[in-house]
């Protein structure tokens, strides 16, 4: 699950200085590119892997029925990706990866590259 603050805003730490916003994201999303229409192989790859919940028929499926946004992130380098499905939750935004199961789509955690 990943959670963004409203407007893009940080939250304030009094005790220990924050670290920048971009050197922050960068550091967890390092490699991935995100966007909101899947890459051009996602139906083919999700197909091919049985991945129903990265898929772009199921994300269709969520923003009709809840209202939620669809982010697609893929990393070439190491042939992984996810469908996000962003959900608002009064002022949060609240993305959680392959829902309603989670994972990943492709090479993360196997030896078989998709």
């Amino acid at each position: 699950m990943v959670c963004l603050f409203p407007g893009g805003k940080k939250a304030k730490s009094h005790h220990r200085q924050s670290i920048p916003e971009q050197d922050r994201i960068a550091g967890i999303v390092s490699g991935y590119t995100f966007s909101e229409t899947p890459p051009t192989h996602c139906d083919a790859t999700c197909e091919r892997t049985a991945a129903l919940f990265h898929s772009r028929d199921w994300q269709a499926l969520l923003e009709q029925s809840f209202g939620c946004q669809s982010l697609y992130a893929w990393n070439a380098e190491s042939a992984s990706g996810a469908a996000l499905s962003v959900f608002k939750a009064g002022p949060f935004h609240i993305a959680y990866l392959g829902f309603p199961v989670g994972g990943m789509l492709g090479n993360v955690l196997t030896d078989d590259a998709s």
